[in-house]
Formats: C-alpha cells, structure tokens, sequence
C-alpha cells in the first residue's frame, strides 16, 4: 500500500474515533460542537473511505513466486580415451624406430585421418635421430631420403614420384655443402612438419641441432 493512503488510513481511523468519543462527551454540555463534531466523523469517514480504495488500488499486485531450476544441459558424454592409433603409435616411438620403420608404421595407419592426430599429439617437435641417404645439399637445408628409397635422383627428380613422402628436409644446416648426393648421414632434430603418402604427397622437415656423415 502507498505509505500516503496508509497515514491518511491511520489519521482518518484515530480521528473517526476521536470525534465518535468528543461528540458523546459534548452532547448535552455543548450542542452546537455536537452538532459540529458530527460532520467531521462523515468527513473523517470519507478520508478512511478513500484511504482503503486508494491503498488497494496502488497496492504491488504480489505475482505467484513461479521461479524454476534452472534447465539442467545434460551434456554429451564424450570419451576421454586416447585415439587407439595414438596410443599404439606412442609405443612406435617409444622403441626409437629408424627412419625406415617410422615411415613404414606412420603411414600404415588407419583411417588415415589419424595420421594427423599421431602428428598433432606425439610427433610435432619431438625429437629424433635417424639415418639416412642425401639426394640433394642446399644452402641452409639437407634433403635426405630414407636410405631404401634412394635411386641416384636429386631432389627435383624425386619430388615428381611417390618418394618424396619418404624425403626429410633437414634444415638450420650450416655446412650444407660440405655434403653430397649419396653420402650416408645421421642427424639429430626437432620435427616441425609432417608428410603425406596419400594424394596430396609432401616431404618431412626436421629442425637440425647436429648432421653428420654416418
């Protein structure tokens, strides 16, 4: 209720009784403010009237509390298991394959879509040793084919065939020509991007630390 009807409530219900009580008192002693008194308890009335239509009419319509708990999102259980590919590939690496058993299990694997998350969560930036045959010394770069795939062609050569998914290119090299075709090398790095034997075929890079003649 609006606290101005609420005081004009409780001063019309006070006065109402105060003039009910005066006018009894004064009722033979004093006829005229009897007669007096009389109006001010209709007037009085009215205001106490007024006061209740107005209080209910502003009153805050109270609303039925309807607060619900809040939607549960049930959420899809989602495995938290490694890739099975991931986990046997893991295996691979722990044994230190050489370059030819990596690429032969790397690429074995199916679908081959998960070539990429062996990529993604084993391979990129591991580090590696491994051995294999030059094909072509360039500047800052090695271009070193695993040692079976090697048929006396040069980089420009192979890039045409299915072996250049068999090529790494080893790179941070300084002394790059102090190599050449067919030499046997051993180097140590960090693998920075990956192959592929399928369609679209591309070469390995290796960031270099160490190369040397094996």
């Amino acid at each position: 209720m609006n606290i101005l009807f609420t005081l004009l409530l409780l001063i019309s219900f006070f006065a109402i009784i105060y003039y009910i009580v005066k006018r009894f008192l004064t009722r033979k002693k004093d006829p005229e403010l009897y007669s007096k008194l009389k109006n001010r308890v209709w007037y009085a009335l009215v205001i106490f009237i007024i006061s209740i239509i107005g209080g209910v009419s502003t009153a805050t319509p109270v609303t039925k509390s309807t607060s619900e708990s809040p939607k549960q999102h049930v959420s899809k259980t989602t495995s938290t298991k490694e890739n099975k590919n991931v986990i046997a590939f893991k295996k691979v690496l722990d044994s230190k394959p050489n370059m030819e058993e990596f690429f032969n299990k790397f690429y074995a694997v199916r679908p081959a879509s998960d070539q990429s998350k062996i990529f993604d969560n084993l391979i990129y930036k591991a580090e590696i040793t491994w051995s294999g045959t030059v094909i072509d010394p360039m500047s800052t770069r090695i271009a070193v084919i695993e040692s079976s795939k090697f048929d006396n062609k040069n980089w420009n050569d192979v890039s045409t065939t299915d072996n250049v998914s068999y090529v790494v290119f080893v790179k941070g090299v300084k002394n790059s020509k102090s190599f050449k075709m067919g030499d046997k090398v051993k180097f140590t790095g960090t693998i920075e991007s990956r192959g592929s034997a399928g369609s679209s075929k591309t070469n390995w890079d290796v960031q270099s630390s160490k190369i040397s003649l094996n």
